[in-house]
């Protein structure tokens, strides 16, 4: 059974603290959560890293989402993962693979002309922090500038964000996993 994952907190404190790992059993599906802590450099602040995880069935999704379907997802529950925005390993430029959802979110955006979208993009688990957080946000900006320079989409409507590794919405337990975004 596939499992998909919800839920990570960023918290900047001051000082370090313990690492914390628990599981509750839950009829929907395991619950996990771990905190844990790191610092830079001793001149930075440390930060604490809250993981809450919890196991439930993973939706079988079509690998290209329609306009329509797009919609109707937004509109239901506020966002959509999207899983035919495709990237190589350790690159930020679109797959051309990537076309044919890129053309499906332009198309819901023409019909949708007063939404704007935030187009979060995750990376693996594979590296360091700092340079994953970067590839994330470099492969959500790139995502936007398809959007904007390909389908003449107002930037004004597009927000990258880059979430690296912290909020995964698989686990990074496989290539497919690994390779999916959310808008």
């Amino acid at each position: 059974m596939q499992k998909t994952i919800k839920a990570t907190y960023t918290i900047l404190v001051e000082k370090a603290t313990s690492i914390f790992l628990q599981q509750k059993k839950a009829p929907e599906g395991n619950i996990y959560t771990s905190l844990y802590s790191f610092q830079y450099n001793g001149n930075k602040e440390v930060e604490l890293v809250v993981d809450i995880i919890e196991e439930r069935e993973m939706s079988k999704v079509a690998l290209n989402v329609d306009a329509d379907t797009i919609g109707k997802q937004i509109k239901s529950t506020g966002s959509i993962s999207l899983y035919a925005i495709e990237f190589d390993f350790d690159s930020h430029s679109l797959k051309p693979s990537s076309s044919e959802q890129l053309a499906q979110i332009s198309a819901f955006l023409e019909q949708a002309s007063n939404v704007s979208l935030y187009v979060v993009r995750h990376t693996d688990n594979k590296g360091a922090y700092s340079y994953n957080q970067d590839l994330s946000a470099r492969r959500a900006a790139e995502v936007v500038n398809q959007l904007v320079n390909k389908y003449q989409i107002d930037s004004s409507r597009l927000h990258p964000v880059g979430v690296g590794l912290v909020a995964p919405e698989a686990m990074n337990n496989t290539d497919q996993n690994r390779q999916k975004i959310a808008v």
